[in-house]
């Protein structure tokens, strides 16, 4: 964890123009990189065939072109991340299935450890030299900002509905009214 420390990184996180991200993270020089998380081999081979529809934004208009995540990161396109890793179970993937353009980390759990050690099977390559516009950054720190305030927001009213409920249940039963 002490390779990141100075990062930013959020999971389900979307850039905009780019995909949905399992963890996305723009490093301390500024280089944004995801790391997509496969739990079998079906998940990863379904991956590759991914499609969006392009270029029909106003009103349906213009010619209905299709795009696929792994044919951008193929190209290096510049709205994608500079570095794109597999993250798998240990043995789940070969290092000969992963793309040119990817890299492999296996996470395993160690015997005497409690949590996970990951381990970098082949390291990705760098896609593009462009910098992750600041605009990203500051859009993962709002999407964590919401994402707080939500849950924020759930906990406050469960405490308030709970109190209210008890203190009502109270009053049903004649105990005198208290204040917590």
């Amino acid at each position: 964890m002490q390779r990141h420390a100075k990062s930013t990184i959020l999971p389900r996180y979307t850039p905009r123009n780019w995909w949905e991200c399992d963890v996305c993270e723009i490093t301390a020089t500024g280089y944004m990189r995801e790391f997509e998380i496969k739990t079998s081999r079906s998940d990863f081979k379904v991956d590759a065939q991914k499609m969006r529809e392009v270029g029909r934004m106003i009103f349906g208009q213009g010619p209905r072109q299709m795009e696929t995540k792994h044919d951008l990161l193929a190209r290096g396109d510049p709205r994608g991340p500079s570095c794109f890793y597999f993250v798998t179970p240990a043995g789940l993937l070969q290092e000969h299935e992963i793309p040119l353009w990817a890299g492999l980390i296996e996470v395993r759990r160690a015997p005497g450890h409690s949590y996970p050690l990951d381990q970098i099977v082949k390291k990705a390559p760098r896609l593009h030299k462009q910098k992750a516009d600041e605009g990203v950054r500051r859009g993962m720190l709002q999407v964590t900002y919401g994402r707080l305030h939500h849950v924020w927001w759930e906990q406050y009213h469960r405490f308030r509905d709970d109190r209210y409920v008890r203190e009502r249940d109270r009053q049903r039963q004649g105990e005198p009214e208290y204040s917590i």
